[in-house]
């Protein structure tokens, strides 16, 4: 235990204040109602104000991480329909196979875009 630790606990068991300029927050406040002020109506209207330049890039942003999440969830689906051969709008048996995969390829292709995008986006509206 360094010096710093047993001067504040020593402190507190003798009932001593803190130092002039020290912050500690009172025992009764929990974690949420103290950090809960920051997030208050007029942080956020200045938020928005700051954001409005780059809305169009904010909207781009979202709806390429929509896809991309849509695109990755899709396809263990896509695998499980083409094994349990569901997919028959090509036909049946290799048929259904080859219109799986088809469809995996062309989601794949998709997803690739759409994380290329986000990444993309995303780094220009946090630059």
């Amino acid at each position: 235990m360094n010096q710093k630790t047993t001067l504040h606990m020593d402190r507190i068991l003798n009932g001593e204040g803190l130092p002039p300029g020290a912050i500690s927050a009172p025992a009764d406040i929990t974690e949420e109602e103290m950090f809960s002020t920051v997030f208050n109506e007029t942080v956020i209207k200045r938020f928005i104000r700051f954001m409005a330049p780059y809305k169009l890039i904010v909207a781009a942003s979202f709806l390429s991480v929509v896809i991309f999440t849509i695109t990755q969830l899709s396809i263990p689906i896509l695998v499980q329909m083409t094994l349990d051969q569901e997919i028959t709008f090509m036909g049946t048996g290799l048929e259904s196979l080859k219109a799986g995969m088809m469809l995996f390829a062309a989601t794949i292709l998709v997803n690739f875009i759409s994380h290329f995008c986000m990444e993309f986006l995303v780094s220009r509206v946090a630059q």
